[in-house]
């Protein structure tokens, strides 16, 4: 059962992708381990952590690539976007390149505008 638990637990975690969401789920998890709540009641809590976690994605990078202008930026964007989404890489090291690439679409409009 132990096995089994820390199995489920792992398999939770690892599907968040938000820090928060992370975050909640490992505060979860360390009550079911505890026995405080049922197997039912963490598998709900767990789909609503989920639910939420997945809605703020799609809003953080909807909202990333509104802000490209042009396909190259907005290309860059979706591979940042997409690697975050399949957990390659976290929130921190997505909201990093995403700044990077809105630097560098900034500094090439403002030098297209200078010249």
């Amino acid at each position: 059962l132990d096995s089994q638990r820390r199995h489920e637990s792992e398999q939770a975690e690892s599907a968040c992708r938000s820090t928060q969401a992370c975050s909640e789920m490992q505060s979860l998890n360390r009550r079911w381990h505890r026995v405080e709540i049922t197997f039912d009641e963490w598998g709900a809590e767990r789909r609503k952590i989920l639910e939420r976690d997945q809605e703020y994605v799609e809003q953080k990078t909807d909202e990333a690539r509104d802000e490209c202008r042009g396909e190259s930026w907005k290309a860059e964007m979706d591979t940042n976007n997409s690697q975050w989404i399949i957990g390659a890489i976290t929130e921190n090291l997505w909201d990093s390149r995403k700044s990077e690439i809105l630097d560098s679409q900034r500094r090439h409009v403002v030098k297209a505008v200078v010249v």
